[in-house]
């Protein structure tokens, strides 16, 4: 069995000397301290995307802070074949359900258990197969886990609530219109915030997975898969810009696994947990080199 990949668990543990909770050799302190430990819910929230299944533990403290515990993610081509067939085949639906009872033995070790503190959603991919049913009820069978497939309102509200935390920490960034594109497997969510309001949302069926099987029929060089690939997303670009006039003072904010994985390749010292300014010809550089390399090289070289 392979081991889980796990992402970010270091970085984001608090320290273990809280100067709040006074000192250990101090009853009435060890007493609060133990009343406070117990008040603390441990969560984990599991999301079924296109190419992989990702899962993350948190504690929820009574005020409503969180620390991030762990985060696990594995491969999976649900998409592959949602989009392609809009069927989920026997095997992929076994797959996905082996990958859940792995993250069901490391929700153990965190002891948790109960719909009540794990939530399962799904997003385009096991939305838009046609045995969609299939799959929720198979991985219950399995599992006992409840799939939540949602629509893309719910999508674009949990992206709000993620970013709008963030935005809230600048105030130039919450003042300002900013533009929040999430690019997915399957699809691109797009909101456009402003002083902690959502102006606008939208959902396009363009993804970067979806982009690269409309392609695969192509026998073409790189340079001409480039180029088609380039039309395809400038026709979206133009479509937003139909959707979202033209503004100053505007920030375009990118979320989502793709521009974290940019991150993490341009940026040496970049924590996930924060806010990082990508320049565009860095960005530009990196698709440029990982466009010309295949599965096998691209995995040598930034797995």
């Amino acid at each position: 069995m392979n081991e889980l990949p796990r992402e970010g668990a270091d970085h984001l543990r608090a320290p273990l000397d809280d100067p709040s909770a006074g000192s250990p050799t101090d009853p009435g302190a060890s007493e609060s301290a133990g009343r406070k430990e117990s008040s603390v819910r441990s969560v984990a929230v599991i999301d079924i995307g296109a190419s992989s299944i990702r899962m993350s533990v948190a504690e929820i403290t009574p005020d409503g802070k969180f620390r991030t515990l762990d985060t696990l993610v594995q491969a999976v081509d649900l998409g592959r074949e949602a989009f392609d067939t809009r069927r989920i085949s026997r095997a992929t639906i076994e797959r996905s359900v082996n990958i859940l009872r792995r993250f069901q033995r490391v929700l153990k070790e965190y002891g948790i258990r109960g719909s009540a503190n794990i939530r399962v959603v799904a997003t385009s991919a096991v939305r838009e197969a046609i045995n969609r049913l299939a799959f929720s009820d198979r991985v219950y069978i399995a599992t006992g886990l409840v799939v939540e497939v949602i629509d893309e309102a719910e999508v674009n509200r949990v992206t709000f609530m993620g970013v709008n935390p963030h935005l809230e920490q600048d105030p130039s960034l919450r003042a300002a219109r900013s533009i929040v594109v999430e690019v997915g497997g399957g699809s691109t969510e797009l909101l456009v915030l402003r002083d902690g309001n959502m102006l606008f949302s939208d959902t396009l069926r363009l993804g970067s997975l979806r982009l690269l099987q409309s392609l695969e029929p192509v026998n073409a060089s790189v340079g001409r898969r480039r180029q088609l690939m380039e039309y395809q997303i400038a026709r979206v670009i133009d479509e937003i810009a139909e959707l979202i006039p033209e503004e100053s003072e505007t920030q375009l904010i990118a979320i989502g696994g793709d521009i974290r994985f940019a991150a993490r390749c341009m940026l040496e010292h970049w924590e996930p947990d924060t806010l990082a300014e990508i320049q565009i010809a860095q960005l530009e550089a990196l698709t440029a080199e990982a466009i010309r390399l295949d599965e096998d090289a691209l995995v040598k070289k930034y797995a």
